[in-house]
């Protein structure tokens, strides 16, 4: 009687102790669990901010070298400027397609020649600083309406039609706002004679009439062109992480 008592006390203490080192090891567990937990929320945060960091100096770079890409007119340049802003604001979201442009606005007028004609402060008696004044609140145009179109619409129910109307007319309302900076700075530039005699006017004869008929004539159809072949591009990339940020 007295072994078989002894016995169970026995088994008593020995789940007991069992019970105690599987409490102490799922202590542990979870321990190690949320420590890791922690260190990967840190890594995606920092794996992240990196990304967000690369693409927005992309696209800074990417807008410097599409001011040498050009066609030389009389009065305003035709450049890719305008479709990597486009881009900047459809792929990087408001935010960091502002701080992207804005970031280039920045890099030129500290001296370093990524504008259409060189750079440094001089350049905003440019006629046509205005369009690259815009070229911030385009991309972040751009972002916002995305913002707001797709909050509005299921995103996952939308056709690919309506998507890619969505993103076109983005576009359009951001080309619009360069064109609101870009005319207004060049006609008060040329109306009060502010620019310098630099590579980009070859006379001080400058006419408004020609400079606006240009900007209608031939701008226009170019960035239609432009805010139309965008979306398509976006889609091949496929990049949505950082509009989502």
């Amino acid at each position: 009687m007295n072994l078989t008592k002894l016995n169970v006390e026995n088994n008593l203490k020995f789940k007991m102790c069992f019970l105690e080192k599987m409490n102490l090891t799922l202590r542990i567990n979870f321990c190690i669990f949320t420590t890791i937990s922690k260190l990967d929320k840190k890594m995606l945060k920092i794996n992240t901010r990196n990304k967000i960091i690369i693409f927005i100096s992309f696209f800074a770079t990417l807008t410097a070298i599409g001011a040498y890409l050009k066609i030389p007119l009389p009065h305003i340049p035709i450049t890719l400027q305008t479709f990597f802003v486009i881009m900047s604001g459809n792929l990087l979201g408001f935010k960091f397609g502002f701080i992207s442009q804005l970031l280039y606005l920045t890099v030129g007028l500290l001296g370093i020649p990524v504008f259409a004609y060189g750079g440094g402060p001089g350049y905003i008696f440019q006629p046509t600083f205005g369009y690259l004044l815009g070229y911030p609140f385009c991309a972040f145009t751009i972002g916002m309406l995305l913002k707001l179109f797709f909050a509005k619409f299921e995103i996952m129910n939308i056709s690919k039609v309506k998507a890619f109307l969505l993103f076109f007319v983005s576009d359009i309302t951001g080309l619009i706002v360069i064109f609101i900076f870009g005319l207004a700075y060049l006609y008060i530039n040329l109306k009060l004679g502010l620019y310098f005699r630099l590579d980009q006017l070859a006379s001080a004869n400058v006419d408004w009439d020609d400079a606006l008929t240009t900007a209608v004539m031939i701008f226009i159809p170019i960035d239609f062109v432009k805010a139309f072949i965008s979306p398509k591009i976006k889609k091949i990339l496929n990049i949505e992480f950082l509009s989502s940020v």
